[in-house]
């Protein structure tokens, strides 16, 4: 497996873009917004195959903007628009942003995992590549999927619902579920790998493409 070295010393190996389903991720917990029919970004991560990390680093002094008011007025009005559309619910998107951020975006430092080459040191660089990603990987998704018969609100096999998904993203995606009170599982995640380009990286073989579900059971989707 190929690693970068970013620019502060942490080395990962793969990016990974996180998506929620918001129907499954309500399903065990209680939301306070009702959970649309699209899958969401949640993040984008540097990994490595034991998916331990890097996360939190302190290593940049790039400050966050302290409130969404700041954020809309010194990023780019397209980028924060298209980030308000595709984060849940409104009352929390500042919180996402800033977590995300802190937690991975800070570990990405550099111009090695960019596909501008951009310094990453900044947060709207790498928001900006966040929302590319998921773009490229996740617009219509839903609607893709009902067009091969796997729809919202049906149940399916573990491996119906990572062939449809793999079919649509283009690459092996690894399924993460949540379980409700009723004790009945739910999709809730899909993690898309990437490389420092933000291309598709095979982790077949390598990362647990089935993870906290119960594959003798069908997946509400």
């Amino acid at each position: 497996m190929m690693f970068y070295q970013c620019s502060t010393s942490l080395v990962y190996g793969y990016l990974t873009l996180s998506i929620t389903w918001p129907k499954g991720f309500c399903a065990a917990r209680a939301c306070n917004f009702k959970a649309p029919n699209i899958f969401t970004l949640h993040g984008l991560w540097p990994s490595t195959v034991n998916e331990h990390g890097p996360t939190n680093c302190g290593s940049t002094t790039a400050k966050f903007p302290k409130d969404i008011k700041e954020i809309e007025e010194k990023w780019s009005s397209g980028l924060v628009s298209n980030l308000k559309l595709i984060t849940f619910p409104a009352n929390t998107q500042y919180g996402l942003w800033s977590h995300e951020w802190k937690t991975h975006g800070r570990c990405m430092v550099g111009k090695s995992y960019t596909r501008h080459e951009l310094d990453a040191s900044h947060p709207e660089g790498y928001f900006s590549d966040s929302v590319y990603a998921f773009s490229n990987n996740v617009a219509g998704l839903s609607l893709k999927l009902s067009d091969l018969n796997v729809k919202p609100g049906f149940e399916y096999h573990a491996d119906e619902l990572s062939s449809a998904l793999e079919t649509v993203i283009g690459s092996p995606v690894t399924i993460k579920c949540a379980t409700s009170k009723d004790n009945k599982q739910y999709l809730q995640e899909v993690l898309v790998y990437m490389d420092n380009k933000l291309k598709h990286y095979d982790l077949s073989g390598k990362v647990s493409l089935v993870r906290n579900c119960n594959k003798k059971n069908k997946i509400m989707y």
